[in-house]
């Protein structure tokens, strides 16, 4: 949710706290720009916002605050979202791209969760080279599926190898973590996983592209 200024310039975005005075706070917001805008809220025929149920629901959620006001309003899942989540669910089906992105997640939280093991992985980059650390996933996040893809693909993918190997080989780590580190580094070393993280990439570029010029402040 964007935010105005006195004089009705954009802020960055707020996000909404969990308890729901807060909630109906953040919401009087989008009242007062109506108000200063002199925009009367009971002739709002729509509105948009994603589905979490705290913009969304039907008693506390930030519709059904807006609703109190403009009786009429008709609220629509966020299009931009349904589109992400279509592509998500889509993406699911297709043991190529949902792998991959396993994949990624795996490799990421696998040395990322580790000091010593960001350590090895920024240690493999060559001296006065940029370190391409690697981007995590997340279900609930937008615009990171591309990002995290191209990251592994284009900036780090020989360095991820080798910090997986060594680590996977290192005697001081766990059994149990060696187990797993081994089956993401013989993972990478095959070609379908390239070429599902070359896919993802092509295919969510586009996507979250998109995403983000629907979400600027030059658009609205």
């Amino acid at each position: 949710m964007k935010t105005f200024t006195a004089s009705l310039q954009t802020e960055q975005p707020t996000l909404l706290a969990k308890n729901s005075s807060q909630l109906f706070c953040d919401t009087s917001k989008i009242c007062d720009i109506f108000l200063r805008m002199n925009l009367p809220m009971e002739k709002i025929q729509w509105f948009s916002f994603d589905g979490a149920s705290n913009m969304s629901g039907m008693v506390k959620g930030a519709q059904a605050r807006i609703r109190e006001k403009a009786n009429f309003g008709l609220y629509l899942h966020c299009a931009n979202h349904s589109l992400d989540l279509v592509l998500q669910e889509a993406a699911r089906e297709v043991p190529l791209i949902s792998n991959a992105l396993q994949f990624i997640r795996d490799t990421s939280n696998s040395i990322k969760e580790s000091s010593k093991r960001r350590r090895i992985f920024e240690s493999i980059f060559r001296k006065n080279e940029l370190v391409h650390n690697l981007v995590s996933l997340c279900p609930t996040r937008w615009c990171v599926r591309a990002s995290a893809s191209r990251r592994v693909l284009v900036a780090a993918y020989q360095e991820m190898q080798q910090t997986l190997t060594y680590v996977s080989e290192d005697k001081s780590t766990r059994a149990d973590t060696k187990c797993s580190l081994r089956g993401i580094a013989k993972q990478s070393q095959t070609l379908k996983n390239f070429f599902g993280i070359t896919t993802c990439a092509e295919l969510f570029t586009p996507r979250e592209d998109f995403a983000k010029t629907m979400q600027s402040v030059i658009l609205h």
